[in-house]
């Protein structure tokens, strides 16, 4: 056994991608068709939707939004660990970690319930989901974390292990929270 292993030193890197997760695409937006003025100077905006003579013709409701639930949407982490673990004497060991990384995803927005591909992340513009404005830091993409332990042997058996963990700040969308673009993706307006 080697000195750096009596320590308890370790570098290790970590590469995560995620394939074939859920993206919920519309696949009937409502899309722009004119653009006018009314009677009394507002603008107005006629739209349409793909599906909806498709519907008419085989006789059914007309339908608004339609989500489909594909499992084509991709995510990646990558990370790098150090970690240092001594004992100091016989009542007092010590454990430290260190840990920078970087989760990306497509259509994340921040406030969801994981963070990392969410369930039910829609693009901005349902007529283009890869849209590149998509792509970025997911709800959980933390920088740089600290965790400092140790563990205190008392007397007659006890012991108290103290914690303290450091994170740098989250990503926070500005735009997240309604639909930006009108056009039905999931997102509800401001």
């Amino acid at each position: 056994m080697g000195r750096d292993e009596e320590l308890g030193r370790g570098i290790e890197y970590v590469h995560t991608l995620g394939l074939h997760e859920n993206k919920t695409v519309n696949i009937n937006p409502s899309i722009p068709t004119s653009f006018g003025v009314d009677a009394n100077g507002n603008p107005t905006v006629k739209t349409a939707r793909p599906l909806s003579a498709a519907f008419a013709a085989a006789g059914v409701p007309v339908l608004g939004r339609v989500m489909d639930e594909q499992s084509v949407n991709r995510s990646r982490y990558d990370g790098l660990n150090l970690s240092y673990r001594q004992h100091m004497t016989k009542h007092f060991s010590l454990n430290a970690n260190y840990t920078l990384s970087r989760a990306m995803g497509w259509g994340i927005e921040s406030g969801g319930p994981d963070g990392f591909s969410s369930f039910r992340n829609y693009p901005h513009d349902p007529l283009n989901i890869w849209d590149p404005r998509d792509f970025g830091p997911t709800d959980n993409d933390e920088r740089h974390h600290i965790s400092i332990s140790g563990v205190v042997q008392l007397p007659l058996g006890f012991q108290v292990a103290p914690i303290l963990s450091y994170g740098s700040a989250r990503p926070f969308d500005l735009r997240s929270g309604w639909d930006v673009l009108s056009r039905g993706s999931g997102y509800s307006r401001r």
